[in-house]
C-alpha cells in the first residue's frame, strides 16, 4: 500500500515581510513516488536554495525535516525538484514556496471532493495544511501568493468505473481550487500516461483530462508520454509509476507549462524532449 504523504515543501528561508510566490502540487502517488528506491538528488541540485519546502505525513502533526526526506531509501520526492528550479528561475532567483499534498490510490470523484467527508477527505488536508504554511510564513512576516497548481492524478478514476464523469469531477475541481486560492492562479493538468493502458478507463480520463484544457481558461495539458515508466516482467506490464528520470522529465514539462514556455505541438502539452529524458 502506497505511504500517504502530504508534503509542504520548505527548502530555503525566504525574505522577511514578502508575499512569497507559492505553487501547489497535488494529486496521488504519481507526484512523487518512484518506481526506483532512490532519487539522484545531485543531478538537479536539490533541494533548492530558492524553494522553500515543509513536508508532513497524513494524519500526523509531526514536520519532517529537508534531510530526512533526502535520504537514499525515500521515495516520495517528485515533480517538485526539478518544476521548482524552472519557477525559482523564472522568478529570476526569487525565493518560492511548493506546498504539495498527495496520498496514492485516491479518487477525484470522492477523495478530492470538496466537501466530502467520504474516502480519504483530501482536500480537507490540503486546506488544513496550506493554513499551517500560512502560519509559518506569517511568523516572518510573509504571505503566500498563489501563482499555480500542479494536479498529477486520474489512475483510480480510470480503473474503478468512475471514468465517465472525469470531466465534470475535474471541472468542478478547479474551480473550487480557484475559489479557495485565486481566481486567476495557472492551473496545470498532467495526463495520465499511455503506458497505464491496462486500466479499462484511461482513454475517456485522457480526453477529459485534454478537454478541461481546452475548455478553461489559463489550464495547461502536461504530456507525460515520452515519460518513463519502467516495464515489470512480473506483471508482465508497465509499473504504475514513474522511474526518477521520468520524474525528472514530468517536473520540468510542469515547470515550464507554469511559465507558458517552450510549448508543444499537441494541444498544450509541453515538450522537453520526447525520449522520456529531460537535461
Amino acid at each position: 500500500m502506497i505511504r500517504a504523504l502530504i508534503s509542504i515543501c520548505l527548502l530555503a528561508a525566504t525574505s522577511y515581510g514578502a508575499e512569497v510566490p507559492t505553487y501547489i502540487v497535488i494529486g496521488q502517488s504519481n507526484v512523487g513516488t518512484p518506481a526506483t528506491n532512490t532519487m539522484v538528488y545531485n543531478r538537479g541540485s536539490f533541494p533548492d536554495s530558492r524553494v522553500t519546502l515543509w513536508s508532513g505525513v497524513v494524519g500526523s502533526l509531526n514536520l519532517v525535516s529537508n534531510q530526512t526526506l533526502r535520504a537514499p531509501a525515500t521515495k516520495h520526492w517528485g515533480i517538485e525538484m526539478l518544476a521548482g528550479q524552472v519557477l525559482a528561475d523564472w522568478h529570476n532567483g526569487e525565493n518560492i514556496a511548493i506546498v504539495k499534498v498527495y496520498k496514492g490510490g485516491t479518487s477525484l470523484h470522492t477523495d478530492w471532493e470538496k466537501g466530502n467527508t467520504n474516502g480519504e477527505a483530501c482536500y480537507a488536508s490540503l486546506s488544513n495544511w496550506f493554513a499551517s504554511a500560512t502560519a509559518d510564513m506569517a511568523a516572518i512576516g510573509n504571505t503566500p501568493d498563489v501563482r499555480g497548481v500542479m494536479w498529477m492524478q486520474g489512475e483510480d478514476d480510470a480503473n474503478d468505473g468512475n471514468h465517465a464523469t472525469y470531466y465534470a469531477n475535474l471541472t468542478n475541481f478547479i474551480a473550487d481550487i480557484r475559489g479557495d486560492y485565486g481566481t486567476n492562479i495557472r492551473f496545470g493538468v498532467g495526463r495520465l500516461s499511455r503506458f497505464a493502458a491496462w486500466r479499462a478507463g484511461l482513454d475517456t480520463v485522457r480526453s477529459a483530462q485534454e478537454q478541461a484544457a481546452t475548455d478553461i481558461s489559463n489550464v495547461y495539458l502536461v504530456d507525460s508520454d515520452p515519460c518513463h515508466i519502467p516495464w515489470n516482467t512480473a506483471s508482465g506490464r508497465h509499473d504504475s509509476h514513474y522511474s526518477q528520470q521520468g520524474l525528472w522529465d514530468l517536473g520540468l514539462r510542469f515547470g515550464h507549462g507554469m511559465t507558458q514556455e517552450k510549448r508543444g505541438t499537441l494541444g498544450a502539452s509541453i515538450w522537453v524532449r520526447d525520449d522520456g529524458w529531460s537535461e
